[in-house]
C-alpha cells in the first residue's frame, strides 16, 4: 500500500488522506466514514 498524501487522524483512530476526510466532512457530515 502506498503512504497517505498528507494523512490525518480522526479521534476514533483511522486514518485518511487530509483531502479524502475533508471531502467526506462536506458530503456527509462529522462522522468516521468506516
Amino acid at each position: 500500500l502506498m503512504g497517505l498524501r498528507s494523512a490525518v487522524q480522526t479521534p476514533c483512530g483511522h486514518r485518511f488522506c487530509n483531502s479524502c476526510i475533508k471531502k467526506s466532512i462536506r458530503d456527509t457530515g462529522q462522522k468516521c466514514p468506516v
